[in-house]
């Protein structure tokens, strides 16, 4: 889900069209905001995050993510799994765009390599960490062996702490 408000001419119309590709969907990743532009109609009175992920679950979904941006994301999974992981803490952000992008990108590169999910999250928090600390969005989004480096850094900045 990637929601911006000037691209739409009301949160009904958001609504309509992201349902209709969301139930194609196996994976769906969006923010708590996104979630609730998508459910507007649908459930509005219960839109926390484990009501969004049972009711896509009674769709195609498979594992749904939801993003807390600063407080980290929740996965859930259709096998009744969950997982809840933060953020890499940064003193250097910049920009939160591109932060939502690089989530997605580093945790669906994990699933296709088989990782474990809180792997998948770890990677995709790391990702979105890089990005905000950068002026680009598309142009900073780091590869593997950057997220790598930045893990290793943060693992041995949290050992000297």
């Amino acid at each position: 889900l990637d929601y911006r408000s000037y691209t739409w001419k009301s949160k009904e119309e958001v609504a309509v069209y992201s349902n209709m590709v969301a139930e194609h969907c196996d994976i769906i990743i969006g923010g708590r905001e996104e979630f609730d532009n998508l459910e507007i109609d649908i459930a509005p009175n219960d839109r926390t995050d484990e009501a969004t992920a049972a009711r896509w679950f009674e769709r195609r979904a498979q594992v749904v993510v939801v993003k807390h941006g600063g407080n980290g994301s929740v996965v859930y999974t259709r096998n009744g799994e969950s997982y809840k992981a933060g953020i890499f803490p940064s003193n250097n952000v910049i920009k939160t765009f591109g932060a939502g992008d690089s989530f997605a990108g580093a945790f669906i590169y994990g699933l296709m390599q088989g990782w474990p999910i809180p792997k998948c999250q770890k990677y995709g928090s790391a990702s979105a960490s890089i990005v905000v600390s950068s002026h680009s969005c598309s142009d900073a989004m780091p590869s593997l062996a950057k997220i790598e480096q930045f893990l290793e850094a943060f693992k041995e900045k949290q050992i000297r702490l």
